[in-house]
This record gives structure tokens, sequence and C-alpha cells, in this order.
């Protein structure tokens, strides 16, 4: 499942729930380089926001890492 690609909804108006849950992973290997000045962590980061950019300000997110906390 975590190697998923995402979901993107096409429209907002077709968006059927506003519980998502994001896997980031924070793993030591998302310290890597993808691109100049970029690590891994930070390009994920920059995609979980855009992700959230997609849906409307009443959605709610649970944010799971690879510390598993339960207060995510």
């Amino acid at each position: 499942m975590a190697f998923c690609q995402p979901f993107l909804p096409a429209d907002e108006n077709n968006i059927a729930s506003n519980r998502n849950i994001i896997y980031l992973d924070n793993s030591y290997s998302m310290s890597n380089e993808v691109d100049r000045d970029l690590t891994a962590l930070d390009a994920a980061t920059e995609y979980v926001q855009s992700l959230i950019n997609v849906y409307p300000e009443a959605a709610e997110y649970k944010l799971i890492t690879n510390d598993f906390s339960s207060f995510s």
C-alpha cells in the first residue's frame, strides 16, 4: 500500500470523504538529494502540501510517518 500512487480527484465536487490518510516516509533514506539542494523528504513534504490544497478546507487528515505515533 505504501508504494501506491496517490489518488487525486479530478474535481472537488467528486470527493466522497473528508477523511484522508497520508503516509510520509521520513526514514533516513529520504535524506538523499533528488535534486540540487532538495532532499527526498523536502520533495515529499512539498507534495503532501499540494495534496492538501486539492481537498476542501473542511477535510481531515491523518499523517502517518515511520514514527507510527498514536497522535498522528
